[in-house]
């Protein structure tokens, strides 16, 4: 997509997130990122990472350290 842009213009970026969950265990995640590139990034190591984790606070910060791996 193109479209000029001008003084006002903000990034959008869009996030999509599935978990399928058994209790408070991620048994799966799924994770897409859109407006980063031509067409919607999926972040497997993400996923990786919460799949199979509690999702408590210490799971996050993993996670967000993936995201700058790529």
């Amino acid at each position: 997509k193109f479209t000029p842009r001008s003084q006002d213009d903000y990034a959008t970026v869009g996030v999509a997130c599935a978990l399928a969950m058994e209790g408070n265990c991620c048994r799966s995640a799924s994770l897409v990122l859109g407006g980063v590139a031509p067409t919607p990034i999926r972040v497997r190591a993400a996923e990786a990472i919460l799949a199979g984790q509690p999702l408590t606070v210490p799971a996050v910060p993993p996670g967000k350290a993936c995201r700058r791996r790529g």
